[in-house]
C-alpha cells in the first residue's frame, strides 16, 4: 500500500489503489488495521565492528528471512570471555552438568576410549568448540601420561577462545604439538586439517576428532555440520560426542535453561539494542525441527536499522527472533545420525545422574 510519513506517524494514502487494495482484503475475510507508531532500534556500530563482511551479511539476510540471530555470534569477539567466565564460575558452582559429565566420562570411561586405539602408539585430538581448553584437558592429561598424545588441535570459530584455550593447555604443560584453527563447521569440511594431521610423521597415527557440549547436536542442519567433520576420517579414527540425553517419551517441551546459560546466550542480541524495553523472552518447542528455543518476541511493531550497509528491516508486534536452539539426543537420534553419516557406532555411555550422554562412531 502506498503510505507517507506525517510527524513520524505511518499514514495510508487516499488512493484508487489503496482503496482498491483494502476492498480486495475485506472480500477475503481479513480486517483492516491501521498502520500504528513503531520503535525504532538503531544498531550500534560497534556491536558488528568484530564481524566480517560475511559474517555481518549472514546476520542481517538471516535476521530478515529467517527471523533467526545464529547462536555462534555469542562466541565472537568478548564472548569468548563471556563464555570462558560462565563456564568457569557454573563449573566451580557445579551448575553446568555438561561440564561436569565431560569431566566424569574422560575420568571414568578412559579405558574405553584409550581401547579404540590400543594397536597404536600414539594418537592425534582434534577438538571443535574447544571453549576455554578445559573440557578436553582430562584427557589429554591421561594421554600425555602414556606418552600417547601425538599432537593437540583446537578448532573454533572465535580467535578469542583459541588463544584462551591456548592459555590453557600451556599453562597445564601439554608437552604434545598444539595447533589452533578458526573454522566453522556449518560452512569448512575438516578434511585438509585432518588429512594435514595424518601425514605429517612417517607413521599414521589415528585421530580422535571431540565434539563436547553438545557442539555437535545443537547445529542447525546436523547432518551437514557431521558430513563437514567426518569426511576426513578414516578407519582408524574415531568421533566422540557428548551432548544432552533424553528418554524417546520424554517431554520435549520442557526446557530447563539455567539464568545464567540465558545471560550467555542473550549478551549479542542485547548489544545489537535487543532490550527488555522492545523484546521478551520465549521458550518453545518447535516440532518441525525437533529443537527446544528460546525466542525474542518483539513487544510492539519495531524498525531495526543496521547503518553499514545501511539496512532497515521491519517486524510487526509478536514476531519472533530465534536466538537459541538446544537438541538432547536419544537413542533413536543417535542411530539414525550413525546411519546417516555412514558411520558405525562403537559405545555409548549415559551419566549416572545427569541426563547427558557420550558416544563414539567410526567408519571402520
Amino acid at each position: 500500500m502506498e503510505l507517507v510519513i506525517v510527524k513520524d506517524k505511518y499514514l495510508i494514502v487516499r488512493s484508487l489503489k489503496n482503496q482498491a487494495i483494502m476492498e480486495q482484503l475485506t472480500q477475503d475475510g481479513k480486517k483492516y488495521k491501521p498502520p500504528q507508531p513503531r520503535e525504532i532500534i538503531i544498531v550500534p556500530e560497534s556491536s558488528c565492528s568484530h564481524l566480517t563482511i560475511e559474517q555481518k551479511t549472514s546476520l542481517i539476510a538471516n535476521l530478515e528471512i529467517d527471523k533467526s540471530i545464529s547462536q555462534k555470534f555469542n562466541y565472537l569477539n568478548s564472548g569468548g570471555e563471556h563464555w570462558s567466565k560462565f563456564y568457569q564460575t557454573s563449573l566451580e558452582q557445579g551448575t553446568y552438568s555438561m561440564a561436569l559429565s565431560d569431566l566424569y566420562f574422560f575420568e571414568n570411561a578412559f579405558n574405553l576410549i584409550n581401547d579404540q586405539f590400543s594397536n597404536f602408539s600414539k594418537i592425534n585430538i582434534v577438538d571443535i568448540g574447544v571453549g576455554n581448553g578445559s573440557p578436553a584437558l582430562p584427557l589429554l592429561k591421561k594421554l600425555e601420561s602414556l606418552n600417547k598424545l601425538n599432537s593437540y588441535t583446537g578448532l573454533d570459530i572465535s580467535q578469542t577462545i583459541l588463544d584462551t584455550a591456548s592459555n590453557t593447555i600451556q599453562s597445564n604443560s601439554i608437552k604434545a604439538p598444539c595447533y589452533y584453527h578458526i573454522i566453522d563447521i556449518e560452512n569448512q569440511s575438516l578434511q585438509s586439517i585432518l588429512y594435514s594431521l595424518k601425514y605429517s610423521t612417517s607413521e599414521l597415527y589415528p585421530t580422535l576428532v571431540l565434539c563436547l557440549g553438545a557442539t555437535l547436536s545443537n547445529q542447525t542442519n546436523v547432518i551437514h555440520s557431521g558430513s563437514n567433520v567426518t569426511d576426513g576420517l578414516l578407519p582408524e579414527d574415531r568421533l566422540l560426542v557428548t551432548s544432552g540425553f533424553m528418554a524417546d517419551k520424554e517431554n520435549k517441551n520442557h526446557f530447563n535453561s539455567s539464568s545464567s546459560v540465558n545471560i550467555f546466550y542473550t549478551w549479542f542480541t542485547k548489544s545489537l539494542g535487543f532490550k527488555d524495553k522492545y523484546v521478551k523472552q520465549e521458550f518453545s518447542y518447535n516440532p518441525k525441527t525437533d529443537f527446544r528455543e528460546l525466542n525474542l518476541v518483539f513487544k510492539q511493531d519495531t524498525e531495526v536499522k543496521f547503518t553499514n550497509p545501511n539496512k532497515t528491516l521491519f517486524f510487526d508486534k509478536g514476531d519472533r527472533i530465534k536466538i537459541r536452539q538446544n537438541k538432547r539426543d536419544t537413542f533413536t537420534t543417535i542411530s539414525k545420525l550413525a546411519d546417516d553419516l555412514h558411520l558405525t557406532l562403537k559405545m555409548v555411555i549415559k551419566h549416572p545422574n545427569y541426563n547427558n550422554i557420550m558416544y563414539m562412531m567410526g567408519k571402520g
